[in-house]
């Protein structure tokens, strides 16, 4: 994973293979651990949100069933996704679409929680 400095040179912060094809990756600097969020190249959700440490290890692979309600895929207006299977454009402009809405990823010392504006919770991805 690289990270692009102002001025415009590229910073080596996480390495390791990925389960999937992310549209959005986070970086703890402070622990290494990285998190990824959607999955560019498949029709479901599987690997919606995959945690790894800072050996380049899983932690967590989460589809988006594990993640969120369905109640939760409702108020975000991403139930007919999880209900439908649907083609690759529309899984594209939905399935990053749910993250472009305000999924964040947050670290703290000893946890991973996923939150976003629409849910009342936030959830609870791994702890370390």
């Amino acid at each position: 994973m690289l990270h692009r400095r102002p001025d415009d040179s590229d910073h080596v912060v996480w390495r390791g293979p990925l389960v999937n094809n992310p549209v959005w990756a986070w970086v703890d600097p402070a622990r290494g651990w990285m998190a990824t969020m959607g999955n560019e190249c498949r029709y479901d959700l599987q690997h919606a949100v995959v945690i790894y440490d800072q050996a380049g290890r899983v932690v967590r692979d989460l589809a988006v069933r594990h993640v969120l309600t369905l109640d939760e895929t409702r108020r975000i207006g991403f139930e007919e996704f999880v209900e439908t299977p649907r083609t690759l454009d529309e899984h594209e402009r939905t399935g990053n679409d749910l993250w472009r809405s305000g999924g964040e990823v947050v670290f703290t010392p000893d946890t991973v929680w996923l939150t976003h504006p629409q849910i009342e919770r936030r959830v609870l991805l791994a702890r370390r």
